[in-house]
């Protein structure tokens, strides 16, 4: 898979060119132009808002002791669309558009993690079976130490 992603990260340039190419033959170059900035201006905004949000959805999370992995790689996913937003291309701008669909993208985080890119916060206690065995020993120490301790140092005397 490392090995597509690498031809994926050659290829990424090309790609951008030639649908720059295309577009600007159908839409004209100020057109083309104007979509580019709007995109990345978008993304500037995405990113800013994601931000505060991600913070909030976290404070959140943490008051009802709830795990926060699946706000923050929600917020992580919409973050990256912001950053695809802002790389100017027709390509990534697609891709990044497919990020912010709410579906998609608990699926490829569902993905992700059965593929284990991404690892599962262990079992809490409450989460543990309840028929546990845990084997140890136990004594009893005298009640009264002061009494103890008299006795040792008057033979030690």
């Amino acid at each position: 898979m490392r090995k597509h992603f690498k031809y994926l990260i050659y290829a990424l340039p090309l790609i951008e060119i030639a649908l720059f190419i295309i577009v600007g033959k159908y839409l004209g170059i100020l057109l083309t132009l104007l979509l580019i900035v709007l995109s990345t201006a978008a993304g500037l905004i995405l990113l800013r808002r994601q931000n505060f949000i991600m913070l909030r959805r976290m404070q959140e999370s943490m008051m009802t002791k709830q795990p926060p992995m699946f706000n923050i790689m929600e917020s992580s996913f919409v973050m990256m669309a912001g950053v695809l937003l802002i790389i100017p291309g027709f390509f990534t701008d697609l891709i990044g558009l497919l990020f912010l669909i709410p579906k998609l993208r608990s699926r490829l985080f569902k993905l992700l993690i059965r593929i284990k890119v991404i690892k599962t916060p262990p079992t809490t206690a409450k989460q543990q079976p309840k028929n546990v065995i845990i084997d140890g020993e136990c004594w009893q120490e005298p009640e009264d130490r002061s009494q103890k301790t008299e006795d040792e140092n008057s033979k030690n005397t």
